[in-house]
Formats: structure tokens, C-alpha cells, sequence
């Protein structure tokens, strides 16, 4: 019985990663046309956040590298999404394929979060150095937490990758998903912090701040901005990759019971 419980597991594994590997080769083609996008979008907006500015207001253009380093993949997360709905209704259907594998039907839906958090990682990495060509001697590395800063953005992207199920399950319809990107993404997206911090937000009124620590965004925010900037009136780093992770099991948990529900797994 152990001996074959131990193999099992090992079988498990093995198809889990192939799934995983296969995921990458798929999307290999079109990383060099993504990266391309990311750099692009992260030299206009960091310069002119930095140099040109809004009205009056310049000198900015860190704080929104911050904020792009750890949202981009939340924004990159619903198209992600959008691709499982296609597939599920006359795409080529290959998650109803994975889940005829002999395997556990819920390491599938862990493979394709999985999947999603390395894709948007490979992506995303490169925001912050092309900050730093951009702002050079405005960005001081010495300020950086190399550690703390992957580890944001480690936790942030498992998020985004457990997102993907749970956008994929809010819908029956492409078009029932758009509508869901101006219901729900955007409002998490600019109620997060992307352009505010939480103190502030707190100093504006300290109900709406409290209330907003349930938007799993403002932690990704809050996490590389104090890793960044080692301001002490950010949220604790610790703290945030602590909620992120947190948000990751619960939003991951839910998202994959209503696949399978959505599916007829169960």
C-alpha cells in the first residue's frame, strides 16, 4: 500500500509538471511579442510620470515603477483568463483533455494557476530594470531589498496566477467576461493603490483605509513600494507577501471548486 501510494505520488507529479512544461512551449512564440509590450508601456509611463508629469507634479517616476512591477500581472491575468473561457466554449478544449489524465482533477486547475504565475513572471521582471535605465540616478538600488522585492513579487504573481481561475469561473461567455473587467478589475485595480498609498488613503479617511485592506491589491502595492523605498509608512513587507499568500489559497481554493462545478467535475 505504501509502495503504491509513493508511486502514485511520484505519477502525480511527473503529469503535474508536464502539464506545466507544456503550458511554457505553448506560449513561447508569443513571450517576444509580451516582453516587447512590457518594455514600451514601462519606458512611457515611468518617464513620464518621472519627467514630464501630471500638471504640476513630476519626480513620480519610481513610485510608479513600483506600482507596474506589482500590478502588471493582475492586469495581464484576465486576457489569461478570457483564453480558458475561449477554450471552453468551440476552442480546442484542452482542459476538459488535462482532466481526462489519470491525475487528481484539482492538480490540473493548480497547474494551470501554476503555468499562468510563470508566464506572467517572465514577463513582468523586467519592469524594474527599465526603470532603472530610465530614472538611473533617480532610482538608487542601494534603497532596493532585492530579497523583500522578489519575494513581493514571488507572492504577488502566485496570486495573479490563482486569479486567472477564479475570473475563468465568473463567466459563461466572452462577452459576460469583458463586462467583468470594468465591474471588478478595474475597481480592484485603482481602489489598490496604484497612484495613492495606504497611509494617505488613511489620512483621507481611515473607514475607506480599513475597508480597503480586503482588496488584495493594496498589499502587492504596499509590499514593493516599502521594499523599494524602505518608507516606514508603508505596509510591512513581511505582512503583505503574508496576505497575498493567503488571498492566493483562498481566491485559488474558490475559483477551482467552481471550475469543477462549472465543468461538472464534482
Amino acid at each position: 500500500m505504501i509502495k503504491n501510494s509513493s508511486n502514485q505520488w511520484r505519477w502525480n507529479l511527473q503529469v503535474f509538471l508536464r502539464l506545466i512544461q507544456r503550458d511554457m512551449i505553448v506560449i513561447r512564440p508569443m513571450m517576444r511579442s509580451r516582453m516587447i509590450n512590457i518594455i514600451w508601456w514601462t519606458v512611457l509611463c515611468v518617464y513620464v510620470f518621472e519627467y514630464v508629469g501630471l500638471g504640476p507634479v513630476a519626480g513620480c517616476g519610481l513610485f510608479i515603477a513600483a506600482s507596474e512591477c506589482a500590478s502588471k500581472g493582475f492586469m495581464r491575468a484576465f486576457p489569461n483568463a478570457g483564453r480558458i473561457i475561449t477554450d471552453l466554449h468551440g476552442g480546442p478544449r484542452f482542459l476538459l483533455y488535462y482532466l481526462s489524465l489519470p491525475i487528481p482533477q484539482q492538480l490540473v486547475f493548480v497547474a494551470v494557476a501554476v503555468s499562468t504565475s510563470l508566464e506572467l513572471m517572465a514577463i513582468n521582471i523586467f519592469v524594474l530594470p527599465i526603470a532603472k535605465l530610465i530614472l538611473w540616478n533617480s532610482f538608487h538600488l542601494s534603497l532596493l531589498g532585492m530579497v523583500k522585492a522578489g519575494a513581493v513579487f514571488l507572492c504577488a504573481h502566485l496570486f495573479y496566477g490563482s486569479c486567472v481561475l477564479f475570473f475563468a469561473s465568473l463567466s459563461n461567455s466572452l462577452e459576460e467576461h469583458v463586462s467583468l473587467f470594468s465591474r471588478l478589475i478595474h475597481p480592484l485595480f485603482w481602489a489598490g493603490g496604484y497612484l495613492f498609498t495606504w497611509h494617505r488613503l488613511y489620512q483621507a479617511s481611515p473607514v475607506c483605509a480599513y475597508i480597503d485592506l480586503l482588496n488584495p491589491l493594496v498589499y502587492a502595492f504596499e509590499g514593493m513600494r516599502s521594499a523599494i523605498f524602505n518608507n516606514p509608512e508603508s505596509l510591512p513587507v513581511w505582512l503583505c507577501c503574508l496576505m497575498l499568500l493567503m488571498f492566493t489559497v483562498l481566491v485559488g481554493t474558490i475559483g477551482t471548486r467552481r471550475m469543477m462545478k462549472k465543468i461538472d467535475c464534482l
